[in-house]
């Protein structure tokens, strides 16, 4: 995990990267207390096109999932999650971003349903594609 420092005060350091264990066995004390600092020299550098391939992949997941059936947005975006392991931020906004009535920008749309929740469906022949990066 990856702090930047986006208003820097004074002689700051601009980032600070901390990494901690993923062993869902240990208790939350014990998760706590592996938090360790990571040195900047050994934080991987992210790759280019890297962003873009998971947001194809993640759009692919989320055609299947609602072709699958898993249509209401709340189901939706917490299949997304355990399917790519992106945060529940990541995931409605995805849903988000490629959702609308125009087939030829969006790749799916949304109708009110039982208790006001909302069930996706694909728009059929959409010619809409996502763009190459998130930006």
């Amino acid at each position: 995990m990856t702090f930047r420092n986006i208003k820097p005060r004074g002689n700051n350091a601009l980032s600070a990267t901390y990494a901690y264990t993923l062993d869902r066995s240990l208790s939350y004390a014990d998760i706590l207390l592996s938090v360790r600092e990571v040195e900047a020299d050994r934080v991987p550098k992210p790759r280019a096109g890297v962003e873009a391939t998971s947001q194809a992949s993640i759009i692919e997941v989320i055609k299947s999932c609602i072709t699958e059936g898993i249509c209401t947005k709340t189901k939706l975006a917490h299949e997304l999650m355990a399917r790519t392991r992106i945060s529940r931020v990541r995931a409605f906004e995805m849903i988000d971003r490629h959702n609308g009535d125009d087939p030829l920008k969006h790749l799916w749309c949304w109708t009110n349903g039982p208790r006001g929740a909302q069930v996706y469906r694909l728009h059929e022949g959409s010619t809409a594609s996502p763009p190459a990066s998130d930006g």
